[in-house]
């Protein structure tokens, strides 16, 4: 019987841990987006939605990457209401229901809000932006509104960096997170922003 030597993998492990945290893996700090829910509604004039569907106002109050060790490129249409239930999350991303934020800035300056353009916000910095984004997202109800009206979302952001550069990591501080209703307002020229 021959015997053959016997390697552990732990100290490869180790070693692998530690090269990852010495090429910048962790080291790019957090970028914080404070937000806050504003309303949900079903359109205006001759802006509508789909039954089954509501458009949820958010304000986007700051972005601060005073914790960042890299300049963030907050693009707006990047953040996302993730609807995806917890099987569809485990399963392949194609398959996951996020609602992004939407393009269309016409439909805030309607409502007489401001819409928000990609901010660059350097490290160490912070960037008040106090305007606003919508996401379209799905409801049960064919009244979307009163159903997102009763119904709190979290924001996400989906972090696509530029080829050799970085982001923060970004993480969320939803300053009404105690709030979970809002008042019925079917028309979206009836929210205050």
């Amino acid at each position: 019987m021959t015997l053959r030597p016997y390697f552990s993998p732990l100290p490869l492990i180790a070693a692998s841990c530690v090269a990852l945290a010495g090429c910048g893996f962790g080291q790019v700090g957090t970028a914080t987006v404070a937000y806050q829910q504003v309303g949900a509604c079903n359109g205006y004039g001759a802006v509508t939605g789909r039954p089954n569907q509501a458009y949820v106002i958010f304000k986007i109050e700051a972005v601060d990457n005073s914790q960042g060790n890299v300049n963030f490129l907050f693009i707006p249409t990047r953040l996302y209401v993730d609807q995806s239930t917890e099987k569809q999350k485990a399963e392949w991303v194609g398959g996951w229901k996020r609602q992004f934020v939407s393009e269309n800035t016409k439909f805030l300056q309607d409502l007489g809000g401001a819409g928000i353009t990609p901010k660059s916000v350097p490290h160490n910095s912070k960037a008040e932006l106090n305007a606003f984004v919508f996401v379209p997202v799905n409801t049960v109800n064919a009244n979307g509104a009163a159903e997102a009206n009763q119904t709190s979302y979290k924001l996400s952001y989906d972090s696509q960096p530029v080829p050799g550069e970085s982001d923060p990591a970004v993480v969320f501080n939803k300053t009404n997170a105690a709030q979970t209703t809002w008042p019925e307002t079917e028309s979206c020229q009836a929210i205050k922003l």
